[in-house]
């Protein structure tokens, strides 16, 4: 929430943009089911409070990001709405990684076609996250079996939300050979180059990724 962080990310858009002009902006901040409204948005076929209300556009959005879309807008630059939308995140946390296999084709497609959620770093780092974290781990007076079974659920809503943002750019890469992408997101998410960074590795072995 610094707003160091957000002058650092729009400095280092005008940077890149002026060295690589097809660029994409990417972005956790907004949601697959959205890209619609923020295409319209780019292209001026809608006005900001649609963007703002339609799009579900975060809290600090004004001050935080809208710089970002802004910079993209007025130099035509494409920008990914990257994440799994939050009501059906949500949902996986609450039932788990089966609950996608109910869902129709028309909404199985806001998050990821393959979820990651074997054992490895990123998956023992939000466990032990979520130990220490009594919001998030849960009550002390749960049994071990039924809070292992809640943190896999919830480790299954956050490779949603990974998973789904290293698609959504893989997916972009492919379709606009010699573009580059700038993805904005949380430092948890790509922390160690976990997270967002190792699904997308997954996803374009070749692809130069760097970590900012």
């Amino acid at each position: 929430d610094h707003i160091a962080n957000h002058l650092a990310e729009m400095a280092l858009l005008r940077a890149l943009y002026a060295r690589v002009p097809k660029l994409a902006l990417s972005m956790e901040q907004f949601e697959r089911d959205v890209q619609p409204v923020v295409d319209n948005y780019l292209a001026g076929k809608i006005g900001e409070e649609t963007l703002i209300s339609k799009g579900r556009a975060w809290k600090n959005y004004a001050e935080a990001y809208r710089p970002l879309v802004e910079f993209a807008k007025d130099h035509g630059l494409p920008v990914i709405a990257a994440n799994a939308p939050e009501s059906m995140v949500r949902c996986v946390a609450e039932k788990g990684g089966g609950f996608l296999a109910t869902l129709p084709a028309d909404k199985r497609r806001w998050i990821a076609a393959r979820i990651h959620t074997k054992a490895g770093p990123y998956k023992q780092k939000f466990l032990e996250f979520l130990r220490g974290d009594a919001a998030h781990g849960g009550s002390a007076n749960v049994d071990k079996a039924s809070a292992n079974a809640r943190a896999e659920k919830l480790f299954a809503a956050q490779a949603a939300r990974d998973d789904t943002m290293a698609e959504s750019i893989a997916n972009f890469l492919r379709a606009n050979p010699g573009y580059k992408v700038i993805h904005i997101t949380g430092a948890f998410h790509v922390e160690g180059r976990l997270g967002t960074v190792t699904r997308l590795r997954m996803r374009a072995p070749n692809l130069k990724i760097a970590l900012i």
